[in-house]
């Protein structure tokens, strides 16, 4: 994922998506890497995401009791089988 606004890239190592990747293309970014062990971790996913929304520029959200059992939720949804990014297990 590129935010050519921004100057921010995500890169998933491992992923086939990252093939290729030369940084060089990527000069006066701030490159930003996940591994697939850290997606399906949901704390490091957390974390990570924090950091893509600060590169970004965005205010993090006050992470509430409720805001992380939602967040949970979600990871749970996004991670279980037949989830868009089981394919990276």
């Amino acid at each position: 994922m590129v935010w050519e606004d921004q100057k921010v890239v995500v890169r998933i190592l491992g992923d086939a998506s990252d093939e290729g990747f030369d940084p060089r293309n990527f000069e006066g970014y701030q490159i930003l890497s996940l591994t697939p062990e850290q997606m399906f971790d949901p704390v490091a996913m957390e974390e990570f995401n924090d950091r893509v929304a600060v590169a970004l520029g965005m205010e993090l959200p006050k992470k509430t009791d409720e805001w992380r059992r939602r967040n949970r939720e979600l990871h749970r949804m996004l991670t279980e089988p037949c989830s868009p990014f089981e394919a990276l297990r």
